[in-house]
């Protein structure tokens, strides 16, 4: 918006006549005129409140003229502040030294009115102009920066002017697009209805959650706040739009960490009740079978009930792990040595079909785990990578150390510290964004009928956050998977 506040003047002469000399030449002209009597005054006054130019004499006992205007181009209040030096002194020397010292004109004593009302006008709408130019470098730097996607609507929605944010978040120039055909169908109806609302009583609208689809066709969720205007005949709205996709996964991945606690605690009561139950069938089960001979018929029946009895309790072993119920024997150790150590293992578990890639920092890494459990949760994602590559694939392991802040976590609801980050990939089939939610899930599978119980990945997930750990899976149908493992660096 324009500024049409009058301009404010200083005026610096310690003589009473030569400042009453010069309020009379220029009040009447829309000045605003302030007075200071010494250079010291003069400074003090322009730091309080800037002046748009300052005529400042040269001749001053305190402080001279020359000694004031090398003061205020040193300070950074106002280095950018004109001065017109007033002086009878008319030499080329003293014209010279004030202009070193930072004086933009001069005017002599005694004064010449048109001249000097001329020249202050002059220098005056310039330096309005330079601070016109300075505020757009600014908010052109803020504009072209800016990480949210900014826009101006015509009277009509129609956008002209966009920033590179909102240009990259949709693909595509959007310059004379009409705003409302960047949004998915079922916001555009409303979109219309809540411009004409801000367009007309209104003024603004609250950041709103919308989608917008991009030139590749991908939805992205969005968050859309807009604000009238009414600085440019032209321009009658301004809308800004951030890109929330960040946001809501990780929303959906709290959701999901939640609902697991949820199951967990359900899983592991109800495991805990029926493990009991199964060690008296089990007991009874191996008195029958000790009462009986071999060759009894009741004995068979017996010896089935015992494996099943063992069977079950097995699982109820799993849903207690999920649970974070299991006792865990937990030690500082070395996550570089235990995986080396644990490959004799995975190795014959993959097979050769699949190719093993290690990526083991230098970097000690000591965790404070379990190492039959730690072993567990990678002997659960290989088996997991094997069934995904029936024919052939890599699995690859690295490590590293990561440090997760609270204003910016690494992972959703990871506390604040460092970690040993394991991430664990495979070049197998993928899966959809449906089966990646409840991968972790107990008794969840996408095997065929007879060929899992479901609690492989729900066993990880609980071992890995019952260590103090966070894992968590990226994943898209045929680009593989990318397991992420965080365990609490030991102090």
């Amino acid at each position: 918006m324009q500024d049409t506040s009058p301009s404010r003047i200083l005026v610096v002469d310690d003589e009473a006549s030569c400042r009453e000399t010069l309020e009379a030449l220029l009040s009447g002209y829309g000045y605003d005129l302030a007075f200071a009597t010494s250079g010291t005054a003069c400074l003090a006054s322009a730091r309080e409140r800037l002046p748009d130019l300052i005529l400042l004499d040269v001749m001053m006992p305190d402080m001279d003229g020359f000694e004031t205007c090398a003061r205020l181009r040193r300070e950074p209040e106002t280095a950018e502040v004109p001065v017109i030096m007033v002086t009878a002194l008319d030499d080329r020397q003293s014209k010279l030294q004030g202009l070193g010292a930072g004086a933009d004109d001069f005017v002599a004593k005694p004064f010449d009115a048109t001249e000097l009302r001329a020249r202050i006008r002059t220098i005056v709408r310039l330096n309005r102009f330079r601070r016109i130019h300075t505020e757009h470098a600014r908010f052109q730097l803020l504009f072209e920066n800016s990480p949210d996607g900014i826009a101006l609507l015509d009277h009509d929605g129609r956008i002209c002017l966009a920033n590179p944010s909102l240009v990259k978040l949709v693909g595509r120039e959007v310059i004379d697009t009409d705003f409302s055909l960047l949004l998915t169908e079922e916001h555009r109806g409303p979109w219309r209805q809540a411009l004409a609302a801000v367009c007309g009583a209104r003024g603004e609208m609250a950041p709103t959650e919308m989608a917008v689809r991009s030139e590749t066709g991908t939805v992205l969720p969005i968050e859309v706040s807009v604000v009238r205007q009414t600085a440019m005949v032209d321009v009658g709205a301004q809308v800004i739009v951030r890109d929330i996709t960040w946001r809501k996964r990780l929303e959906a991945q709290l959701f999901q960490a939640q609902k697991l606690e949820l199951l967990g605690h359900m899983a592991g009561g109800i495991a805990h009740d029926f493990r009991n139950v199964l060690t008296v069938v089990g007991m009874h089960a191996e008195l029958v079978i000790n009462g009986l001979s071999s060759g009894d018929a009741l004995r068979q029946d017996a010896e089935v009930i015992s494996r099943m009895a063992d069977r079950a309790t097995g699982l109820c072993h799993r849903l207690l792990a999920f649970s974070r119920r299991q006792e865990l024997k937990l030690r500082p150790m070395e996550l570089n040595e235990t995986i080396r150590a644990g490959m004799e293992i995975l190795g014959p578990t993959l097979g050769r079909r699949i190719r093993v890639s290690l990526d083991l920092k230098d970097d000690p890494l000591v965790v404070e785990a379990d190492p039959t459990q730690l072993q567990q949760v990678f002997l659960n994602l290989a088996v997991n990578a094997r069934d995904v590559m029936p024919v052939s694939g890599e699995f690859s392991i690295a490590t590293e150390r990561v440090q997760s802040w609270a204003a910016s976590p690494v992972a959703p609801g990871l506390a604040p510290g460092s970690y040993a980050l394991t991430t664990v990939s495979d070049t197998g089939c993928g899966m959809d964004e449906e089966t990646r939610k409840r991968i972790f899930e107990p008794f969840f599978t996408t095997k065929p009928e007879g060929k899992g119980t479901g609690l492989g990945m729900s066993v990880v997930y609980g071992i890995v956050t019952q260590m103090g750990g966070h894992i968590d899976v990226e994943s898209a149908p045929g680009e593989g998977a990318t397991f992420r493992v965080f365990l609490p660096l030991h102090c």
